[in-house]
């Protein structure tokens, strides 16, 4: 899990939420936004624990980035304007698109190609990967990698 931005005010109440799970918390300047703090950990629980935590996290205006890796493994990026995305993933990490959205992505965009893009950008999450990406530096300045590349 990565809190990517968590206002001062808020990074109490997301540490007694992680105390209950025994997640190391020790936060970080965001460079990036000042004011804010960002936070890496790793946790374990039960099944459905990472979309209640999304949920969560979500309530609180928190920008966070939250891989479960599980049965079906997910990626949950919530941002406090967009709100939540949830995405299957491959074990690489990739998004996994189904074929069954494939044919509804084209039924849709009545083969508008654009539209077509417009459609597999939004099931990858795009929109919030954009404004994650300003958000995806260490507080040492070094700017860490997308996902895909």
């Amino acid at each position: 899990m990565w809190v990517l931005s968590c206002p001062q005010d808020k990074c109490k109440g997301v540490n007694e939420l992680l105390a209950s799970f025994s997640a190391s918390r020790t936060w970080l300047a965001q460079p990036a936004l000042p004011s804010t703090y960002q936070l890496q950990t790793s946790l374990k629980g039960p099944t459905g624990l990472c979309s209640d935590l999304a949920s969560e996290l979500s309530k609180r205006g928190i920008i966070c980035e939250i891989e479960c890796r599980d049965s079906e493994n997910e990626l949950y990026l919530v941002h406090p304007r967009l709100g939540i995305h949830r995405q299957s993933v491959d074990l690489a990490g990739e998004p996994v698109i189904r074929l069954g959205q494939i044919h509804s992505f084209i039924s849709r965009s009545q083969g508008n190609m654009a539209e077509f893009e417009r459609l597999i950008r939004v099931a990858e999450g795009q929109a919030w990967f954009d404004l994650f990406e300003p958000l995806r530096v260490a507080p040492e300045g070094v700017r860490l990698l997308p996902r895909a590349v």
